[in-house]
């Protein structure tokens, strides 16, 4: 309930204030879990992916955040789960396939923190490959663009600002290919979208 309500008061207030805009909603499957793997720029995207699938999702977030009992009880409330960064955190892993395999679609950013919008110069962890190679789900990629100028990096506050989230064909797994090769394939659809916005914009 916690979550609908929050969904659709952030729903108009992100097209009214910074005239947010999906495309190709419908390259996210329709059944089963899968993953949405997202470039990251801002504190804003978690929420603006979720607006802009249009589907309610669950979504992995830094340990940290999870520190202040009210921030604890609404992060939980919108679906996100903790893990911990840089190190191999079973129970977040856990947590992760449990959804994945209840069917949900869970989101991640697997660059691993806030990155700047130049996917030539930054990695896909491995992490996106193994959990949906065990998981047997596939990995939607998709590409935020302009949310690292509605909240910029160290800011509390949104500014006013023109955000689109753009989704792609799904990456399907591979048991023949490594988690690594995997996660590479992702970065590539990743890099493609945004290729093709440079080209159409």
């Amino acid at each position: 309930m916690i979550y609908w309500i929050a969904f659709y008061l952030q729903k108009v207030f992100y097209k009214a204030y910074l005239s947010l805009k999906s495309c190709h909603q419908e390259k996210i499957p329709r059944q089963g879990g899968y993953i949405i793997a997202s470039n990251h720029l801002s504190n804003l995207d978690p929420m603006l992916v979720g607006i802009a699938s249009g589907r309610r999702l669950s979504f992995v977030a830094k340990k940290s955040l999870f520190k202040n009992p009210f921030f604890n009880f609404f992060l939980y409330q919108f679906g996100a789960f903790p893990v911990k960064r840089g190190v191999f955190d079973m129970q977040g892993i856990k947590e992760a396939l449990k959804r994945l395999k209840d069917q949900q679609g869970v989101v991640m950013f697997p660059q691993g923190g806030r990155r700047s919008d130049d996917l030539d110069a930054s990695e896909v962890k491995a992490g996106v490959g193994f959990l949906a190679v065990k998981a047997q789900v596939p990995i939607v990629p998709a590409l935020i663009i302009g949310s690292d100028k509605a909240m910029p990096k160290g800011s509390k506050s949104i500014r006013r600002a023109p955000v689109t989230v753009v989704f792609g064909d799904p990456v399907e797994v591979n048991n023949k290919l490594s988690y690594q090769e995997i996660a590479q394939r992702v970065h590539a659809a990743m890099k493609a979208l945004a290729d093709q916005h440079k080209t159409t914009s």
